[in-house]
């Protein structure tokens, strides 16, 4: 997501959802039993994460090349891609009459 994205994001939750986070984030926090606190621990290991995956993504690139790098992602896209495309179809067949 490029600078365009962040902000047209950005935008819509400063106009949009800031102004209604009480019934749109807080309200519903609260009638399913959620915990603010915990839902802000995971936020911040969510987001120290992908700093690391970034990181580490950029490290190798400018260690092994690009093309290395896009093949080691394709690598990973496929070994997380076919998995979840199996259960699908799986979750599907088992569900259809």
């Amino acid at each position: 997501m490029g600078f365009a994205g962040v902000a047209t994001f950005g935008l819509w939750q400063l106009l949009y959802t800031v102004p209604r986070a009480q019934a749109l984030v807080f309200d519903q926090i609260a009638a399913h039993g959620g915990d603010i606190a915990a839902i802000g621990r995971a936020y911040l290991v969510l987001t120290l994460a992908s700093l690391v995956h970034a990181v580490t993504f950029y490290h190798l690139v400018g260690h092994m090349g690009a093309v290395t790098a896009g093949v080691m992602k394709g690598c990973q896209v496929y070994h997380l891609a076919l998995p979840n495309t199996l259960a699908l179809v799986l979750a599907l067949t088992l569900t259809l009459p």
